[in-house]
């Protein structure tokens, strides 16, 4: 496939698998764990733990930019829900929801016996 999928980029298209995702869910599910609050407030709650090794934000940010360029992300909608008036506007990687292509999902699902065997 010529494209390179390490366990960060696996992660990003995991998080995109099931529905469209902006950058700070992409973020939060790549970077962070989530731990049950066991506080004296049980309400279902959960704390962030910042995951080992985790990537910083920006580097989150360039690899959205680079998979939809790729083709394997596509651009769904804006925050407000509007279609988004194209790429050459950058500021999509911020703005927008992203959802996984066919390609993307041929790429993720190619690539999980990979990962596992690390």
């Amino acid at each position: 496939m010529g494209f390179l999928v390490d366990k960060t980029t696996w992660e990003m298209l995991n998080a995109t698998a099931d529905d469209c995702e902006n950058l700070e869910q992409i973020y939060r599910q790549v970077c962070y764990s989530l731990l049950p609050d066991n506080s004296e407030d049980h309400n279902a709650t959960f704390l962030y733990k910042p995951a080992k090794d985790a990537p910083f934000l920006s580097e989150i940010a360039d690899r959205i930019r680079l998979l939809v360029e790729q083709g394997f992300l596509t651009i769904v909608m804006d925050e407000e829900g509007h279609r988004w008036r194209g790429r050459d506007d950058l500021s999509y990687v911020w703005r927008c929801w992203f959802s996984m292509t066919p390609q993307g999902n041929t790429l993720w699902e190619s690539s999980k016996e990979l990962l596992e065997q690390d």
